[in-house]
Formats: structure tokens, C-alpha cells, sequence
């Protein structure tokens, strides 16, 4: 995708601090609109100040119209240019002209190993340390995956409810989810699997989210997900396809990885809780 602020910058004449801010907006893109004025101004390393005047000079009345209008254009940009939210019929087609001249399963081969990779690789290494440390120190983890993202979700509570106390898996229907959210304890973690097509009850869950005072973990294809605004701690995932259907093969990674982490963090602490699901699961096995 092209760079939003290119031609923005492009128009005024920048001072040197105001160049090392137009320098960090066009690093971190995606980011910006995620940000407070604090967070941003102490990640581009210059005072508040500067970055209002900055804003002011572009034609902005303050920090937050800045990233309105910054988010409303990435968005359009997305719309325009993401495959995702077609229809089955339109992604299938295109997914198929995009295919090279080897076989099918040689063609499949290549973009599962190529999403594990990306999914992996594209997230930082800190982000997954946050989420990790924010789940061993919730009182309480709802997983919840969005539509077709059900079975995603409940593979990743299954994983986690073998090491962590609190986990719960939750339908993602959203009625259940509101019921849910408004007597949700405060801190607690709503993990949200979301990918387009969005519906306007997803931005209204997580809404409630964060009124309720819960931190929203979100996992989705792009920084640009209409849901990023919301998320305290957000995680990106390859979903390309040779198909109509999209990928689970980056989702499913980074949730393994999430696990194989938090197995790490607490060492023997878990194994009590193994040892009794062993012993009452013993007479069930052949």
C-alpha cells in the first residue's frame, strides 16, 4: 500500500523536529491512529507541543481530527484495495489468476508455509511478550472468533485452558457476547478473532468492551481492521487463499505460538492440572 502521508507532508514546509515526526508517522502508518498524543510524541521522541503544532501547520484543529482523518483514509484505502472483503465469487476468481503454473497442491503448499512465516514474522517479538504477560495475569480470559472464526477460537481455549485458570470459550454471536461483556469483571481480557467481512455489531462489541473496562486483544488481517482503534494489543495475521474461503493457517500459528510461550513462562506449574485430566481420562483411552 502507498504511503498516505507521502503527498500530506509533500504540501508544507517542515521544520527539522517537524520532519522527524513526518519521519515517524511514515514508519508507523498503521500505528498512528492507535496512538495517544503521549505515546506519540514519546515514541517520535519530541514533546507534545511539537506534535500539536505539527498537526496545526498540516490544516488539523488537533491530535484527534489528525488521526480521524488519517484512519478515514487508510480505510478507504482498504476498501480499495483488499481482496478480503470481496465477494466469494470475485476472491475466487482473483485468487485463482494469481496462481502460478504448478499444481494445485504445490500452489497450497507454498502460501500455508508462506502465512505461517508472515503471520509470524510481520508481529513483534514485544507485542507477543505483552499479550502473554497480560494473559497469565487476567482474571479472566474470554476467547471469542467471529462468524466462520468459532473453530479457530475454541482450538486456541483448548490450548489455553490446559495451562491458565479462567479461560472461557464464547459463541461469537453477538447477543451472547453483549449479555457477556456487561457483567464482564474489570481487566478482564476479551480475545477477539475478527477478519472482513465486518459487520457494524463487531465495532459495538468492542465498544462495550472498552466501557466495561476490559482489555481487547485483537487478531485480524490488517492494522487497518475497522477494529484497530479499540484494541489495546493488536496482532496481524497472512490469511491469502487459493481459494474462496480465507486461510487459517497464520491464526492457528500465532495461537500455538501464544501457548508454546505461556507453556515456557510457567514451567511446572501447570502439570498438577494435567495430571488429574491424565488420571480421570485414563479408563477412556485404548
Amino acid at each position: 500500500m502507498e504511503n498516505i502521508f507521502a503527498e500530506e507532508f509533500c504540501k508544507v514546509k517542515l521544520t527539522k523536529s517537524q520532519k522527524k515526526i513526518a519521519q515517524y508517522c511514515m514508519d508507523n502508518q498503521f500505528q498512528v491512529c492507535q496512538k495517544t498524543l503521549h505515546e506519540f510524541a514519546e515514541e517520535a521522541g519530541v514533546s507534545e507541543v511539537s506534535v500539536l503544532n505539527f498537526v496545526r501547520k498540516l490544516g488539523y484543529d488537533g491530535f484527534s481530527e489528525f488521526k480521524a482523518e488519517i484512519y478515514s483514509r487508510m480505510m478507504e484505502c482498504v476498501n480499495q484495495q483488499e481482496p478480503y472483503s470481496r465477494a466469494l465469487e470475485e476472491r475466487l476468481r482473483s485468487n485463482r489468476q494469481e496462481r502460478t503454473q504448478d499444481t494445485l497442491l504445490e500452489d497450497y503448499l507454498k502460501i500455508a508455509v508462506g502465512n505461517v512465516e508472515s503471520s509470524l514474522l510481520q508481529n513483534k517479538q514485544k507485542s507477543f511478550e505483552d499479550i502473554v504477560n497480560l494473559f497469565l495475569h487476567a482474571p479472566r480470559i474470554y476467547v471469542v472468533g467471529m462468524r466462520s472464526l468459532n473453530g479457530v477460537a475454541e482450538r486456541l481455549f483448548y490450548g489455553l485452558n490446559y495451562l491458565l485458570d479462567g479461560v472461557a470459550f464464547v459463541h461469537g454471536d453477538p447477543y451472547n457476547l453483549f449479555q457477556l461483556i456487561s457483567s464482564a469483571e474489570r481487566e478482564s481480557v476479551l480475545y477477539l478473532i475478527c477478519l472482513p467481512r465486518f459487520c457494524h455489531s463487531d465495532v459495538e462489541i468492542c465498544k462495550m468492551a472498552k466501557e466495561r473496562g476490559m482489555k481487547l486483544v485483537l487478531l485480524s488481517d490488517t492494522p487497518l481492521s475497522p477494529l484497530a482503534v479499540y484494541a489495546d494489543y493488536l496482532l496481524t495475521a497472512e490469511i491469502k487463499s487459493i481459494s474462496f474461503f480465507n486461510s487459517m493457517a497464520g491464526l492457528n500459528a500465532i495461537h500455538e505460538y501464544l501457548c508454546a510461550m505461556i507453556a515456557e513462562r510457567i514451567g511446572d506449574k501447570a502439570s498438577d492440572r494435567w495430571k488429574m485430566i491424565d488420571k480421570y481420562m485414563a479408563d477412556f483411552r485404548f
